[in-house]
């Protein structure tokens, strides 16, 4: 719906002894910046109208710049997540080949096939030797 574009000469409120919601914001109003009159109180508001307008389009610019931000951040982390999650796999295999093949020197040993030297050399320890 668009609004007629009107030259406001006078203002009249009608029906404000049944709109008590709206005497109450008015007296608040009134109160809190110090006015004296109903005119006043309804040129302060419609003056505070464009302020609280500029303030909100501000605030939510500012909501948008910081959720687009934080969006991005998030996906950083969870890229940073995958990547550690794929690390630390790494690592778990590598300590599992590393534990079987301790425990084969370790059988080998027991069972005293051959020289401790001998067994070392046929088990690839990947440039370790015991």
């Amino acid at each position: 719906m668009t609004a007629e574009i009107k030259d406001f000469k006078t203002i009249t409120l009608r029906g404000l002894d049944q709109k008590t919601e709206l005497v109450s914001i008015m007296n608040d109003v009134m109160k809190k910046e110090g006015l004296k009159t109903g005119q006043s109180v309804i040129e302060f508001i419609i003056a505070d109208h464009a302020k609280t307008t500029h303030e909100l389009t501000v605030l939510s610019q500012k909501r948008k710049q910081e959720k687009e931000q934080y969006y991005q951040w998030s996906n950083r982390k969870e890229d940073e997540i995958e990547g550690l999650k794929k690390v630390l796999k790494s690592l778990k295999t590598a300590f599992t080949n590393l534990t079987e093949i301790e425990l084969q020197l370790t059988n080998r040993r027991i069972r005293g096939t051959k020289s401790n030297r001998s067994n070392a050399k046929q088990i690839p320890l990947l440039g370790f030797r015991p």
